[in-house]
């Protein structure tokens, strides 16, 4: 419950925020929980490894039941699992050659967005991917039937952003079946 309270429920990292304001630090951490002390050490070296690959100063937590949340502090901040035994997920992710990890924290992002639409550079932020990447993982959806082209978003100078929209009940209706 403590923790809980210090970070408003996993959303913030106070602590992080004094360190990277008073001291021109990157650091990253990671939060652990589990039924031992050994499960809790586990998940806290799981969270780690995760806020370093998303990025500089992240933090993340992982929770005993394997669900991530995080970063902390971070406009992209999301929680999903880390790991599924639900067969139609591992399905679904091989047909869409990523992670079985990846898909849920896919899933994670498109519940965050206020649309079904997105675009590439959006995604990759989310997911902690490249934008080639998740221009890949687009195209992997639109292949599949499970998204489709939804026009162009002028940003300024240069190419106008394609937009998707990702069909989320044909996500779900592959995971359930």
């Amino acid at each position: 419950g403590i923790i809980e309270n210090i970070t408003k429920d996993f959303t913030v990292m106070p602590l992080f925020e004094e360190i990277t304001s008073n001291m021109a630090l990157n650091v990253s951490g990671g939060i652990g929980f589990g039924p031992t002390a050994y499960a809790a050490n586990e998940n806290a070296h799981s969270a780690l490894a995760l806020a370093r690959q998303a990025g500089y100063s992240k933090w993340m937590v992982v929770l005993d039941d394997k669900s991530v949340i995080g970063p902390l502090s971070s406009a992209t901040y999301l929680q999903y699992a880390i790991k599924s035994d639900d067969q139609n997920m591992h399905n679904l992710a091989v047909k869409l050659n990523i992670r079985t990890t990846t898909l849920m924290k896919m899933l994670a992002a498109l519940k965050r967005f206020d649309s079904e639409i997105i675009n590439a550079e959006d995604l990759a932020l989310y997911l902690s991917i490249t934008t080639r990447s998740a221009r890949r993982l687009l195209s992997n959806l639109i292949n599949n039937g499970l998204a489709i082209s939804a026009g162009e978003e002028g940003v300024g100078k240069g190419r106008p952003r394609n937009l998707y929209r990702i069909l989320i009940d044909k996500i779900v209706a592959v995971q359930n079946n």
